[in-house]
């Protein structure tokens, strides 16, 4: 009987742990670089939607905002702790502003918004009462205080214009700010991260005109 004598190649015993240890180490590089890759992705698709967030904010502020601006006649009163006071359309004869025809943007910094109030009289008044009650308002005459006084008598509504907006302030063209036809609102919008985004807001007054 003739026996076979089993042999063994050790340098392809030590290929194959040479080859298992280069197997691993490319799939631990492999595992990191997709856990980067995936992290990275995650991370911009956060970013992307929290910049989608801020931007609708704006884009929702500025279209409302714009509607009483494109409309308005003049910016009457600034205060950067308050807001703005315009002078909406002069629908009254006289050249003068009448209540009706005020608006105030209020800067609301505790509710991060911007609202903005107008004088609507009681429905059950006739309209003799009404425009009775519609009183001019001389040029200068305090109107954030006269729109306040008119509101402790009830007769204002007020709606939201931006939300989670803190504005810093109004910049407007002209140092005499009755003279002034555009404006740029500065304020910083949440992008639902807790963060804030600064942004600028451009608006016009393709009507203006001075009050008499």
């Amino acid at each position: 009987m003739i026996h076979h004598k089993r042999t063994t190649n050790p340098s392809r015993r030590g290929l194959s742990v040479l080859e298992l240890m280069i197997a691993l180490a490319i799939t631990s590089m492999v595992a990191l670089t997709l856990a980067t890759v995936l992290t990275a992705a995650s991370r911009g698709m956060s970013d992307a939607a929290s910049t989608r967030s801020a931007l609708q904010r704006v884009h929702a502020a500025h279209v409302r905002i714009r509607a009483y601006t494109d409309a308005a006649l003049n910016i009457l009163e600034h205060d950067p702790n308050q807001g703005i006071a315009l002078w909406l359309h002069d629908e009254k004869p006289g050249g003068r502003v009448n209540l009706t025809e005020l608006r105030v943007f209020w800067f609301d910094y505790d509710n991060e918004r911007i609202t903005i109030e107008r004088i609507v009289f009681p429905e059950a008044w006739t309209q003799e009462m009404k425009d009775a009650a519609d009183a001019e308002l001389p040029l200068g005459a305090g109107y954030f205080l006269t729109m306040a006084g008119q509101r402790a008598l009830g007769y204002t509504e007020t709606s939201t214009i931006a939300t989670g907006c803190t504005p810093t302030d109004f910049i407007f063209n002209n140092p005499t700010i009755i003279e002034s036809n555009r404006l740029t609102l500065s304020a910083s919008f949440d992008n639902g991260r807790g963060a804030a985004e600064p942004m600028l807001l451009v608006f016009a007054l393709p009507n203006h005109k001075q009050p008499s």
